[in-house]
């Protein structure tokens, strides 16, 4: 079964197939203003599936999309010790849904993280003293820390240094008049 958000293919991802992206500076967040998205398409939410995290660590600078009791979550760290409320982030981005096409997002604007799903805010978290720690490791699209494999279709999938592109509520574009 093949799906597409844009054009006729997407980033297809089984049980144990992930994407390492080398480490590069536009990866390291820091102080930044900052957004993460993508459109996801889930065909299975087994054993904690993630869409994006930094490194391999227990305690990556960020890791983003992971599937926890229902909930896609982000945590952010600066220390790599903990994403506790002093040490780091933990941060709803609303459910997990299988076999349909979501848009999640990540923003940072000055102190304050939010997220959204299909263009609707779900949390605000105001953290003035939390940064993105810096990481030269890799940056590992489908795959988490120990596994946490994504199974299904990832779209879209975008890391903006320096702008928060959302931060009310906004509707997704979706380019499926494309095909």
């Amino acid at each position: 079964n093949t799906q597409a958000k844009y054009g006729s293919t997407s980033l297809s991802l089984s049980t144990d197939g992930f994407v390492t992206v080398a480490d590069r500076p536009e990866l390291d967040l820091t102080y930044q203003d900052f957004t993460i998205e993508w459109w996801e398409y889930r065909t299975s939410l087994s054993g904690n599936p993630t869409v994006i995290a930094r490194n391999n660590d227990n305690f990556a600078p960020y890791v983003v999309g992971k599937h926890v009791a229902g909930r896609n979550r982000a945590y952010i760290t600066h220390d790599g010790t903990s994403y506790s409320a002093t040490e780091g982030i933990d941060i709803d981005m609303g459910t997990t849904d299988l076999n349909q096409w979501n848009h999640f997002a990540l923003t940072r604007k000055g102190s304050s993280f939010r997220t959204f799903k299909n263009g609707v805010i779900q949390q605000t978290d105001p953290r003035p003293d939390l940064f993105v720690r810096v990481s030269s490791d890799s940056l590992q699209i489908g795959k988490a820390q120990g596994g946490n494999f994504f199974a299904g279709f990832i779209d879209g999938l975008v890391i903006t240094r320096g702008t928060a592109k959302y931060f009310d509520a906004f509707t997704p574009v979706s380019y499926t008049h494309l095909r």
